[in-house]
């Protein structure tokens, strides 16, 4: 309540109350000092974080040494309801990621759905924001028509590949804010084994050549194509290296072509193993050939005429 009195005007309150007077106080006289106003900012404490607080004003004057105060009908007519806020928005969905630290899109599609919700006053924004710390992409994914932002983190786009961090931000109306950040890595490998002529597929005569396609994605540091140790005997160029450390890119593609020495055992099957290495993070993939003696090897087909 205010009392106004010659000596100036007072602030009082009765019984406890959350609210606490904020440093602002501004009064103003109108039609020759018939009428006053006076507006006082508050400040509602933590303990009414949730509870409904009613305020209503009351005034009081000073009238030939007596306090009049308003009409109590009035001061209940202009009072007004409020509910402290001081929680941050809730968000859901990002702990999708908890002690998910690589993605394998062999594994299928990862997608999040997040949301943000505050109970009290609302949320005013709500966003998320992937940062890639391999190529320094940067994202702003808002909210769909029905308040969640969805998000295909496995998708073939470099924002996803290598090191990211997904970060959701949340502010309600009375500026309260939460903040969430998962961290994760997508990283992949994949290799097929081709015969040059046709028909493809990886069975093979010793003398042929055939060509082993490797793709990685997420940053790789470098790769390794190791033959088997039966084949490498008889062509030790055939295990190869590749190293990325100075043409770093979110996917890398190596076509290795190499031919089966002549001499392999037939109808005899191989495993080649490649490897691909980011940091300490390590995948590694087999594909498989096979060797087969149909007429012993492709000098067979040869033929020579003297004249």
């Amino acid at each position: 309540s205010f009392a106004i009195a010659p000596g100036g005007w007072t602030l009082a309150a009765t019984g406890e109350t959350p609210l606490s007077a904020y440093p602002l106080t501004q009064a103003g006289r109108a039609d020759w000092n018939r009428e006053l106003s006076v507006s006082q900012a508050f400040v509602l404490g933590r303990e009414a974080d949730g509870i409904p607080v009613t305020i209503m004003p009351v005034a009081g004057a000073d009238w030939q040494g007596e306090i009049v105060y308003s009409e109590h009908s009035l001061d209940v007519e202009n009072g007004l309801t409020v509910t402290g806020d001081g929680t941050a928005p809730v968000i859901r969905g990002l702990e999708a990621l908890d002690g998910v630290s690589l993605l394998d899109r062999r594994d299928g599609t990862v997608s999040l759905c997040v949301t943000a919700e505050d109970a009290l006053s609302g949320v005013r924004d709500f966003y998320l924001e992937v940062y890639n710390r391999d190529n320094t992409a940067r994202e702003i994914y808002r909210p769909g028509p029905d308040g969640a932002v969805r998000l295909d983190i496995t998708r073939d786009e470099p924002i996803f590949s290598g090191d990211f961090t997904v970060t959701a931000c949340a502010v309600d109306n009375v500026g309260n804010a939460a903040s969430q950040s998962a961290g994760t890595t997508e990283f992949d490998l994949s290799s097929r084994i081709e015969r040059i002529l046709a028909p493809h597929d990886p069975v093979f005569q010793c003398g042929e050549s055939g060509i082993l396609t490797v793709v990685t994605w997420g940053y790789a540091d470098r790769v390794e194509v190791e033959f088997p140790p039966e084949l490498v005997q008889l062509d030790p160029d055939l295990n190869r290296s590749f190293d990325y450390a100075d043409t770093p890119a979110y996917r890398q593609e190596e076509k290795l072509q190499f031919m089966i020495p002549l001499g392999a055992p037939d109808n005899a099957s191989y495993e080649i193993t490649v490897r691909a290495y980011k940091g300490e993070l390590r995948m590694e993939e087999h594909p498989s050939l096979s060797v087969v003696g149909v007429s012993g090897t492709v000098l067979d087909d040869l033929r020579s005429r003297l004249r």
